[in-house]
């Protein structure tokens, strides 16, 4: 993956007490007639995952959770333990996924994986 351009895009209520960020880039998300289905989806979430984490560290904002949903923001916690575990060390992961039933299969292979970021699998 080359260095990309990351846009960030602020939103925020007239109170200003909610603000949302928008990751912007052309190359992995603009003119696309669907939102995934592409053969380039894997490196288009991990972009996406990888710059979340650059906008938090550019943005100098620790969450206190992090809540990444399906598989599209997986790599959001890697990159969180990996790259900026010293800068956030306190931050608590959430990982949802979409219709597990679908996809029970490789949840029961990801355990690993999960265990390597330091979280707990909890099915509701």
């Amino acid at each position: 993956m080359a260095r990309e351009y990351v846009g960030i895009l602020r939103l925020k209520s007239r109170r200003k007490k909610l603000q949302v960020y928008f990751i912007d880039n052309d190359y992995y998300f603009g003119a696309r007639s669907t939102v995934y289905g592409d053969f380039d989806d894997g490196e288009r979430f991990a972009y996406f995952s990888k710059a979340v984490m650059a906008a938090l560290y550019f943005l100098d904002f620790k969450p206190d959770i992090l809540h990444c949903h399906d598989w599209q923001a997986a790599m959001t916690p890697v990159y969180l333990r990996a790259l900026y575990h010293d800068w956030c060390p306190q931050t608590k992961l959430v990982f949802t996924i979409h219709n597990v039933s679908i996809r029970a299969g490789p949840m029961r292979r990801s355990s690993t994986i999960f265990s390597a970021c330091r979280m707990n699998t909890v099915r509701a």
